[in-house]
């Protein structure tokens, strides 16, 4: 967020180091200890999801279900990050809905247009410039459009270092409900569903 506050340093997973943003209460990586993509990309290579695994579509229905009363056939959508096996794009096929697909190391051909919809699924916790990312996603949404996160939120600073969630390597920034608040104030987005704590579903203004 571009604060002058000054960060706190926070010890991750095997030591790493983060830092936490007292404004926007992001918790993000040293900037030292970024992967680099091909550790990256070995390891989006690696996930073993796709449409024929019944746990991974029980997972992504959880972003969908919030969703869909939002939704028509009349939408054009967006994947963004949608991984080496493009999967909720055809979920939404079943349901009747357009969805393209994007990532930057499977499907990197960018979007040139603006979309009704995007999911962003899993991906946020990528992110290396949030910032730039969120204001990408508002830039590609039209006015009125919507937009459902999918991550896991931070809730202890005391028990960072054994969350589970912030041992994958590929896992650089961690949002909170604070943080999710501050995106919708700068970027112009309000906030839809407040029952699904791992899914957001944002409204462009």
């Amino acid at each position: 967020c571009a604060s002058s506050l000054p960060c706190t340093h926070i010890v991750g997973p095997k030591g790493r180091g983060y830092f936490l943003c007292p404004h926007c209460q992001l918790i993000f990586m040293d900037r030292a200890l970024l992967p680099d993509p091909a550790i990256e990309e070995e390891r989006y290579k690696a996930h073993q999801n796709g449409p024929q695994d019944g746990g991974y579509v029980h997972f992504l229905n959880q972003a969908i279900t919030p969703a869909l009363p939002c939704l028509n056939a009349s939408m054009r959508g967006l994947d963004y990050g949608c991984g080496p096996t493009p999967t909720l794009s055809g979920l939404l096929k079943a349901h009747g809905l357009h969805c393209e697909n994007y990532d930057p190391y499977f499907f990197p051909a960018f979007p040139g247009k603006q979309f009704d919809y995007i999911f962003a699924t899993e991906v946020v916790e990528h992110f290396f410039n949030p910032g730039d990312e969120f204001k990408r996603l508002s830039e590609l949404l039209k006015p009125g459009g919507i937009l459902t996160i999918m991550t896991e939120a931070w809730v202890s600073v005391a028990g960072f270092a054994e969350w589970h969630y912030a041992t994958d390597i590929t896992h650089v920034c961690f949002y909170h409900a604070k943080t999710i608040e501050y995106i919708c104030t700068r970027y112009g987005f309000e906030i839809l569903n407040k029952d699904t704590p791992r899914v957001t579903v944002l409204k462009k203004l």
